[in-house]
């Protein structure tokens, strides 16, 4: 729908030698990091493809306590310039690259030294096809890990196309209407908010209508209708074992089936163990020289002349303390003291925490409009559909465009960003309904949300910079100066 009607005559015959029919080997295991730890030791590299950053990262850090370097490679650093060599030099030190499922998208691998591919849980059979291919310089091995308790054969998503395709004309002869009967300074807004009424639509609704900013119309998108299709194929793959079989067998797989159980009692628990162990330690320590640090300041006044001393580099022997230093004493400006002090203790790796602390202490101070009518719409305590949540978030949006010029941008992309400018603003708690819905054709218990504080932070916004003396200072109910003490002692 995207090109042009070109015709053209010429034919071109492309020939091709017979494919060559590798292999897919599909294990199930209790343990999928045992398994890679095991994998890994042969010679040559292994390239693993997992589906988050946070997976990778952790698995990065157990492979190098194992003592096997490893490189992270997702969508913030994948143009690195280090990454990027690792891809096409095969005398790297990196004996595991590791990508997350965005990080591999448009990957240019030309390191013929990787021997094999592993990828956790599931991913689609043309990414898994893809990935191995670009990596193969020799016979790559694929290995698929799956949890040991999954289902081979579940349900299969299905949709009539027919159908929806009429669905959506439905709703495309709706809203061109809409737009043919509004008065022309209306049109950019009306479009606007035809456009979000789009995201509330059953998936395979929305994935197929656009909007032409050329003919300033609405056009069924077939296009968009058939990536649903191929995300629904590729969610149905994962419960279905002949219809990945199936797929595997057109990219010239042949799918082999296998069992590794360990006991988990032993080394992958101690590797695990160790790795967490470490990170603790390291916490413990930060913790300690910074309280050990905050007993000698007088007030927050002392304290912004001593970060800003560390930030200049008056004092090198407290570079280490920079960071929490410098959240120290711009927090300084709207919490207490002591306040202050626990919340960077408890949080001294965080930087979440922190720009959540710093967002709510302006948005109180500046008497933030969109915090005010979120808070005048929402009731504590009360359980909140998604659906009920969009709703809440349209007419925010629409009022304060209107009386304010504002947008809630960001909120109304999708659901998981209207959940994520929730629970930044706010304390938010989720749990499932008790009540089974359908939705999309399928039985189930939607998540429903709870708003538990509209003080995301629980401390309290003082008007001005509060000054306590060090010997009341407190943490956890303790002395300051106790405090500190303890945690140097910790194990």
């Amino acid at each position: 729908e995207f090109l042009p009607a070109l015709k053209i005559d010429k034919q071109i015959n492309v020939s091709r030698e017979q494919p060559t029919q590798q292999q897919c080997n599909v294990i199930k295991t209790n343990d999928p990091h045992r398994f890679l730890m095991d994998k890994v030791k042969i010679d040559g590299k292994s390239l693993v493809l997992l589906n988050h950053k946070e997976q990778a990262e952790q698995l990065a850090t157990e492979l190098h306590t194992n003592g096997l370097p490893a490189q992270v490679f997702h969508r913030d650093n994948q143009q690195d310039t280090e990454n990027q060599l690792m891809l096409i030099d095969e005398s790297v030190i990196a004996k595991v690259l590791i990508f997350t499922q965005i990080g591999v998208e448009g990957l240019n691998l030309n390191n013929g030294n990787i021997k094999q591919v592993i990828a956790f849980d599931h991913h689609g059979s043309v990414t898994l096809e893809q990935v191995n291919n670009r990596a193969r310089k020799e016979n790559t091995k694929l290995y698929v890990l799956r949890n040991a308790k999954s289902k081979d054969d579940g349900f299969l998503s299905q949709m009539d196309v027919t159908a929806a395709i009429n669905d959506v004309k439905k709703f495309v002869d709706f809203a061109n209407s809409v737009l043919s009967h509004t008065e022309s300074l209306e049109i950019e807004a009306t479009t606007k908010q035809l456009v979000t009424t789009i995201k509330s639509l059953p998936s395979n609704l929305k994935y197929s209508v656009r909007y032409n900013e050329r003919t300033k119309k609405f056009e069924v998108s077939h296009l968009g209708l058939a990536a649903k299709l191929y995300e629904m194929d590729c969610t149905n793959e994962g419960y279905n074992t002949e219809l990945f079989d199936e797929h595997m067998a057109e990219y010239h797989f042949t799918v082999t089936r296998a069992t590794a159980l360990y006991d988990c009692d032993t080394v992958s628990k101690a590797i695990k163990e160790r790795a967490k162990r470490a990170t603790e330690a390291q916490v413990i320590e930060d913790q300690t020289q910074y309280l050990q640090l905050m007993v000698s300041i007088a007030d927050s006044l002392e304290l912004q002349e001593l970060a800003q001393s560390v930030a200049s580099g008056t004092h090198p022997e407290l570079g280490d303390l920079k960071d929490p230093l410098t959240k120290s004493a711009i927090l300084s400006n709207y919490y207490r003291f002591d306040d202050v002090i626990e919340l960077i203790t408890k949080h001294i790796n965080d930087n979440t925490t922190f720009r959540r602390a710093l967002d709510y202490a302006k948005q109180v101070r500046d008497n933030c409009l969109f915090r005010q009518h979120f808070e005048s719409a929402l009731d504590l305590n009360q359980w909140y559909t998604i659906h009920e949540l969009r709703q809440i978030v349209v007419n925010a949006n629409s009022h304060l465009s209107a009386m304010y010029k504002m947008n809630l941008e960001k909120m109304m992309k999708s659901d998981n960003g209207q959940t994520r400018g929730f629970k930044r603003l706010f304390k938010v708690e989720d749990d499932r309904s008790t009540k089974a819905v359908f939705i999309n054709g399928k039985l189930t218990r939607p998540k429903i949300y709870r708003f538990a504080s509209f003080n995301p932070i629980g401390m309290d916004i003082l008007p001005k910079i509060n000054k306590v003396p060090p010997s009341v200072l407190t943490f956890k109910g303790k002395p300051l100066s106790a405090a500190a003490a303890g945690l140097s002692t910790m194990p």
